[in-house]
């Protein structure tokens, strides 16, 4: 997908021309899908994986079991 966009961006291309809304869409749409598929390539199926979190980073709620209900009075 990465390759059909950029092949298809570089026929667009002309040294005169200003840069038009569907080659910045290309080049965008090139950009995402090759960092996608460089992730896929590296990590493969372990991307979702779940990760121990140290607690520090952790959100409150977790150790608070009466957070969720407080944050929820606060929006009434």
């Amino acid at each position: 997908m990465a390759y059909l966009a950029i092949a298809r961006l570089v026929a667009l291309s002309h040294p005169q021309q200003a840069a038009s809304a569907l080659g910045i869409a290309l080049a965008a749409i090139g950009v995402v899908c090759g960092i996608v598929g460089s992730a896929l390539t590296m990590l493969g199926k372990h991307l979702f994986d779940d990760v121990q979190v140290s607690t520090r980073w952790q959100h409150r709620s977790i150790h608070d079991p009466y957070a969720r209900a407080r944050w929820l009075e606060g929006e009434q």
